[in-house]
Parts: C-alpha cells; structure tokens; sequence
C-alpha cells in the first residue's frame, strides 16, 4: 500500500510563509470555501468535529470559560481535525489502491 507522502521541511516551510502573507481570517475562510469545493464531505467532518469542541466554549449570557479551556479546545479541536484528515487521505489512497488491483485481477 502507498502511504501519504512524507512532507519535507522545506515544503513545509514554503507553505507556512505563503499562508502567513495572508491575514489568517481570510486564510481560513479561502480554505474553507476551497475545501468545501474540492472535498463537500471532508469538509462537512470537520465542521461537525470542530462544532462538537465549540459547544463546550458556551453559548451567549452563560458563564465564560477560562483561557487555558479555550486554548485546549482550540488545540484538541485542531489535531482532531488534522488526525481526521489524515486518516481519511490514508484511507482514501488505500481504497482507491485496492479498487485499482481488483481491476487489473478481472
């Protein structure tokens, strides 16, 4: 099976430089509208996912959460997204592998 490619540093930091002449609120929201474009069900995962860590920040007029809470949220709601994304790339390319050998076997 093919695993996801390994990210090089370089690739990496070509990327973090990109997205940081960017002001991140809009960043955020071209990505979004981009993955919702190129991949509607990863993107509707991860709203759910990120949805379920928000519920425990509150709703308006209740109690506030502290800062540490909300930097735990936001870092747990992160990973678990990038964790989902990755499992699903991985699943993805192992699918589409599989699929490809029961053709070639016919």
């Amino acid at each position: 099976m093919t695993a996801i490619p390994r990210v090089t540093d370089d690739c990496i930091v070509a990327t973090v430089e990109s997205a940081s002449r960017v002001d991140p609120t809009r960043y955020a929201v071209e990505e979004m509208d981009r993955i919702a474009e190129e991949q509607p069900s990863l993107q509707i995962a991860l709203v759910s996912v990120i949805e379920m860590f928000m519920k425990g920040l509150g709703e308006d007029g209740e109690e506030m959460i502290s800062v540490n809470m909300a930097k735990e949220l936001a870092l747990v709601s992160t990973f678990c997204s990038l964790g989902i994304t990755m499992a699903a790339i991985k699943a993805q390319i192992e699918g589409d592998e599989l699929t490809e050998q029961w053709k070639t076997a016919e």
